[in-house]
């Protein structure tokens, strides 16, 4: 096959994948969910459609935060999952139980996660600074002075960062082996 007749094969293809695209919001199947994953988002929708138009009052969401944590809980663990699956694939890890891509895998996603922990305190702080002090000068001060304050001074999704989130790990597991001696 002529290059440009494969040129032309793939522009086919990538046009005919255009209508394949989804628009909109991604959805959980509800036929993918147990039983109890069913009673428990049931138990939300219905608190939702109770208090609808409007929000549940804060005693009520404070009543039921286990709830709505256990809820978000399943969905990001289905995620993270999916994710998994697919990183594997792309990986062509051809096991299930390959310790070396999940070790990897579970690192990375857990220090994801921390940066973005880290990086949402930062912006919550950032903003509460910027809302109280209106001269550039007390806001930088007192944004310099809350950095001192920070236990993780390294720069947010640096390599830096993933080595000081990783090192309580191998750390760790290098004083299991030094026990086994």
């Amino acid at each position: 096959m002529k290059i440009a007749d494969l040129t032309k094969r793939i522009d086919d293809l990538d046009e005919s994948l255009k209508t394949l695209r989804i628009k909109g919001t991604t959805r959980i199947d509800w036929n993918c969910l147990t039983s109890e994953e069913r009673a428990l988002f049931g138990k939300v929708n219905q608190l939702k459609e109770e208090y609808s138009p409007f929000y549940p009052p804060d005693d009520v969401l404070a009543k039921n935060h286990g709830l709505f944590l256990k809820g978000i809980e399943l969905i990001v663990r289905r995620a993270i999952d999916f994710f998994q699956t697919a990183t594997r694939a792309l990986c062509v890890v051809d096991s299930e139980d390959d310790p070396g891509f999940e070790l990897v895998f579970n690192l990375r996603i857990y220090w994801f996660l921390y940066e973005l922990q880290r990086h949402c305190e930062k912006m919550i702080k950032e903003e509460e600074l910027s809302r109280e002090y209106e001269k550039f000068e007390d806001f930088e001060r007192e944004w310099n002075k809350y950095l001192e304050t920070l236990e993780d001074k390294t720069p947010l999704w640096s390599k830096e960062s993933f080595e000081h989130f990783i090192r309580p790990f191998f750390d760790a597991r290098l004083r299991k082996k030094e026990k086994r001696r």
